[in-house]
């Protein structure tokens, strides 16, 4: 079972690592 703020944790850094990466 996964957790809500886990689940929003992991886009959060997702959305961050995928800016870092583009610029």
């Amino acid at each position: 079972m996964c957790f809500p703020g886990r689940i929003q944790s992991i886009k959060l850094h997702t959305a961050v690592w995928v800016n870092g990466q583009a610029v």
